[in-house]
């Protein structure tokens, strides 16, 4: 089984425990933050890009820290601040970029199931 078929349930788990809008889904930026997440550790690294996405007062229309919260939750970190502080720490290895990115994927495709408002 391929990592990213065992990391959508934990996506869709993650996903499902989220506060919604309204309409029972997520802000359509959501699927931008998660594409533009993975686009950011191949062009940043991925120390770079978890720093950017941590700050949850930024000039955007949404807070990008929910990308990291889920990748958190898919990799089984104890929280988001336990996945950034390994992130750090650690550096970029092959394998956990890998992980992350694949976190990144299934969180993106789980993210399709629901509706973007």
């Amino acid at each position: 089984m391929r990592r990213i078929d065992s990391y959508i349930k934990k996506a869709l788990t993650f996903l499902n425990a989220q506060p919604k809008n309204a309409h029972g889904g997520f802000p359509k930026q959501y699927k931008g933050y998660v594409a533009s997440f993975g686009t950011s550790v191949i062009h940043c690294g991925l120390v770079p890009s978890v720093i950017m996405f941590s700050n949850k007062n930024t000039a955007s229309d949404g807070d990008k820290s929910f990308i990291l919260d889920g990748i958190a939750t898919i990799l089984d970190f104890k929280d988001t601040p336990a996945f950034r502080s390994h992130v750090l720490t650690t550096g970029e290895t092959s394998a956990l970029r890998a992980k992350v990115c694949d976190a990144a994927v299934a969180l993106k495709l789980a993210l399709r199931t629901f509706k973007l408002d």
